[in-house]
């Protein structure tokens, strides 16, 4: 009883911490390798708003304590607000090499695949920098281009308007599609070893493996989830509770 009143006496006085508070407790916590201290830290100050580098660091804390499914959840949250996080991006291929998940990434022609890295790669916001970049860019051109007398002058700074154009309409586009992406991103990651059945209940060959991340569709009222792996080879239900959502 006693040890129960502690602990939710401490679960208590987390809730009650500041941001500012809670993110120098698990920083310390880190730096003191007391990862368990710290992953709960992190995880009461996510409850209290979407921090990238929380996540970043929460990942980090369940690397250290060999947690790598959690720990790849984690990176991939962070990807998902912030898809130019290096960082991240690096510590989720090492989770994936260390768990022995092989690194997938979605299948389709080269440049479809380069197309998507691109506008996926950078998050609505920054595509939204761009368009307001070259919309300044194209508004300066043109007014440049009406008070200048010289023709080459004239002739560059409409090539330049042109190009501000073509850069904020492809930036407008991207930003669309990098914030449909974002509210419809339905992914999870396999948390422990699962099978996957097809329509008729066959077990399929091929298990998911911890730390795997999938595509994720309807769900049955049997706690069953329809799934497919990011290249697209292995498509099926499986268990519900073995997932983690994105």
């Amino acid at each position: 009883v006693s040890a129960f009143c502690l602990t939710t006496s401490a679960w208590a006085g987390q809730a009650q911490m500041s941001p500012e508070a809670l993110k120098a407790a698990a920083d310390s916590a880190y730096a003191g390798k007391d990862y368990v201290s710290a992953a709960r830290h992190y995880e009461s100050l996510l409850k209290k708003g979407i921090d990238v580098e929380a996540l970043y660091n929460l990942g980090n804390a369940y690397y250290r304590m060999a947690n790598l499914p959690k720990a790849i959840v984690c990176y991939e949250r962070a990807l998902r607000y912030a898809p130019s996080h290096e960082d991240a991006a690096y510590n989720l291929r090492a989770c994936r090499a260390k768990a022995g998940v092989p690194q997938e990434q979605e299948g389709g022609m080269f440049f479809v695949v380069w197309a998507k890295n691109e506008i996926y790669g950078h998050s609505a916001d920054e595509w939204a920098v761009r368009a307001l970049i070259a919309f300044a860019i194209a508004g300066a051109a043109l007014l440049l281009s009406r008070r200048l007398t010289r023709r080459w002058l004239r002739r560059l700074l409409r090539v330049v308007m042109s190009l501000a154009v073509v850069v904020l309409l492809v930036s407008i586009v991207s930003a669309a599609l990098a914030h449909h992406a974002f509210t419809d991103n339905r992914r999870a990651v396999v948390m422990k070893p699962v099978d996957v059945t097809d329509e008729s209940g066959r077990k399929l060959p091929t298990p998911l493996l911890p730390g795997q991340t999938v595509k994720t569709g309807e769900t049955s009222g049997k706690n069953k989830t329809a799934i497919t792996t990011l290249d697209g080879k292995v498509s099926g239900w499986t268990d519900s509770h073995c997932l983690e959502a994105i």
